[in-house]
C-alpha cells in the first residue's frame, strides 16, 4: 500500500483537458499550469487569460462561434463555421468581423449541480457542457467576447487599453457551486463609443446541463440557453430578447420590458412567459401543468401546448396556436384569436378582435365578444349542445341540426338544440354582441387543409 502511494504521488499527470480548453492546441503532456486540475477538486482557482479556442472547440460548439453574440432564432440551429487564424486572439468570420476573447475563467466543481446568476448589460449565450468531453460535468468555462470589424494592432490595442477604461467584468464561484457573473459598460459615452464603432461584447458560458439559470440583462442585452435539464430557469431582460432551445425544466419563467421571448424546438416543463410593449412570443412546442403567455402589444404564437391549464392573454396582439390541449383560457381585447385544434375546455373573451376555433375533442367552450365574429368549426360526426346568441348566426343545412331551434329577440339571434340528435354533457357557448356566429363541419380530409394547398396551387 505504501509503495502504491509513492507511485501515485510522484506520477506525472496529464493535463490533456487543461490543455485543450486553454488552447494550446495540443493534448500532449506538458509542464503543470499554474491552475492544475490534478489538485483537489475544492482547492479552485480562476484563471484570467487572452487565448484562442482550439479549432476542433469550434467545430464541437452547439452554436455559431461567429454569431455567438447575435441570438436569435435564425441562427441558434446552425453549426457552420467561417475560416479562422488560430495564431492570434481574434476568430476571423465570414463576414470579416473579429471575435476577440477578451477574458476567460475556468472552475473545477465536487458535482454537477449548482446555479448561476447574472446582472449584465451584455448579451449571454449559455451552454452546457460537451457530455463526451466531460463525462462528469464538472467544469464551468466563461468567455468574454468582443465582436469587432477591425482586427491585427488596432485590436489588441483596444483590448489592452479601452477595454478597462470602458467596461467591468466580474466571474466568482463560492463553495455552493454558485456562478456570479456581472459586468457591464462604466458610463453612457462608453455606450455609445462602442455602437459608433460597431463593437459588440458578450458572455459564451459552458456549466453543466443540472445548473438552475438565474440570469438577468440591462439595456439591449439578449439572453440565449439552450439543451438543459435543471429545476428552474429564470431570464429577465430589459430590451434585449429571451431565446431558449430544447429546455427540461421544472419552472421557466421569462420576462421583457421590450424585447421578444422566442423558443424553438419543444419546452418542458411549468411555463411563465411574459412581455411588454411590441414584444412578441413564439414557441414551440410547450409541455407542463400550467402554462401562462402574457403579451401588450405583441402577437403570441405557439405550436403546440399539452398542458392541465393553459392561460393567453394579450392587449392588442394577435393569439395564434396550433394544437392546445387541456383548461384554456384565451384573452384579447383588440387582437383576433385563431386555434388550430382543440381538445380539451375554451374560456375566450375578446372586445374587439374575431375568434377562430376547431374544436375536435371539447368539454365546455365559452366565447363571449363584444364586437367581433366568432367561427367555430366541428367534425361532421361531433355530438354536443350548442347556444349561440348573436347578431348574425350560420348554421350548416345538415341533418345533425335538425334539432336545434331558432328565435329573433330584439333584433338578434338565438340558436339552441343538439347536434347530431344525441348531446354529452358537453356544450358550445357563443355570445357576439355586435358580431356574426358560424357554425362550420369538417370532413376528416377538411381538417387536414389540403385543399388550401390545392387552391394555392
Amino acid at each position: 500500500m505504501h509503495r502504491l502511494y509513492r507511485i501515485i504521488k510522484h506520477s506525472k499527470p496529464s493535463v490533456m483537458i487543461a490543455d485543450h480548453r486553454c488552447g494550446y492546441g495540443s493534448t500532449q503532456t506538458r509542464p503543470r499550469p499554474s491552475w492544475d486540475l490534478s489538485r483537489p477538486r475544492l482547492c479552485r482557482q480562476r484563471v484570467a487569460a487572452s487565448y484562442v479556442m482550439p479549432q476542433e472547440k469550434l467545430h464541437q460548439s452547439p452554436v455559431n462561434f461567429s454569431h455567438m453574440l447575435r441570438p436569435g432564432l435564425s441562427n441558434i440551429s446552425s453549426r457552420t463555421v467561417g475560416e479562422r487564424s488560430y495564431t492570434t486572439t481574434s476568430t476571423e468570420t465570414a463576414d470579416n468581423d473579429q471575435t476577440a476573447k477578451i477574458r476567460s475563467w475556468a472552475f473545477e466543481l465536487n458535482n454537477s449541480f449548482g446555479k448561476i446568476i447574472s446582472n449584465t448589460s451584455f448579451p449571454m449565450r449559455v451552454v452546457p457542457l460537451n457530455p463526451i468531453e466531460f463525462p462528469s460535468s464538472d467544469r464551468i468555462f466563461v468567455h468574454l467576447l468582443l465582436r469587432s470589424p477591425i482586427s491585427g494592432d488596432k485590436l489588441s490595442n483596444f483590448i489592452k487599453h479601452t477595454f478597462k477604461e470602458s467596461c467591468s467584468a466580474d466571474v466568482s464561484l463560492n463553495d455552493d457551486h454558485v456562478l456570479a457573473i456581472e459586468g457591464g459598460f462604466l458610463n453612457e459615452e462608453q455606450v455609445q463609443n462602442f455602437d459608433n464603432n460597431s463593437l459588440i461584447l458578450g458572455w459564451y458560458v459552458e456549466i453543466p446541463m443540472s445548473f438552475d439559470l438565474h440570469l438577468k440583462t440591462t439595456g439591449l442585452g439578449h439572453v440565449c440557453v439552450e439543451k438543459f435539464e435543471n429545476q428552474n430557469c429564470d431570464l429577465e431582460t430589459e430590451r434585449g430578447d429571451c431565446v431558449m432551445k430544447s429546455l427540461k425544466t421544472g419552472q421557466v419563467t421569462a420576462s421583457t420590458q421590450g424585447g421578444s421571448i422566442v423558443s424553438v424546438k419543444s419546452l418542458l416543463g411549468n411555463v411563465s412567459l411574459t412581455t411588454r410593449g411590441e414584444g412578441e412570443i413564439k414557441t414551440g412546442k410547450i409541455q407542463g401543468h400550467v402554462v401562462k403567455l402574457t403579451s401588450e402589444d405583441g402577437t403570441i404564437t405557439c405550436s403546440d401546448i399539452y398542458a392541465n391549464a393553459t392561460t393567453m392573454q394579450s392587449e392588442s396582439g394577435d393569439i395564434i396556436t396550433g394544437n392546445l390541449h387541456g383548461e384554456c383560457n384565451l384573452k384579447s381585447k383588440e387582437g383576433n384569436i385563431k386555434i388550430g385544434s382543440l381538445d380539451g375546455s375554451l374560456h375566450s373573451e375578446l372586445t374587439r378582435g374575431s375568434l377562430d376555433v376547431y374544436a375536435i375533442r371539447h368539454k365546455d367552450i365559452y366565447i363571449n365578444n363584444s364586437e367581433g365574429d366568432i367561427v367555430v368549426k366541428v367534425p361532421n360526426e361531433l355530438k354536443t349542445y350548442v347556444e349561440l346568441d348573436g347578431r348574425e348566426i350560420t348554421i350548416p343545412d345538415k341533418p345533425q341540426f335538425a334539432d336545434c331551434t331558432r328565435e329573433q329577440i330584439e333584433g338578434k339571434m338565438k340558436v339552441t338544440g343538439v347536434i347530431s340528435h344525441c348531446a354529452n354533457s358537453n356544450k358550445i357557448y357563443a355570445k357576439a354582441d355586435n358580431g356574426k356566429i358560424k357554425i362550420k363541419t369538417l370532413s376528416w380530409f377538411d381538417s387536414l387543409s389540403f385543399h388550401n394547398i390545392m387552391k394555392e396551387v
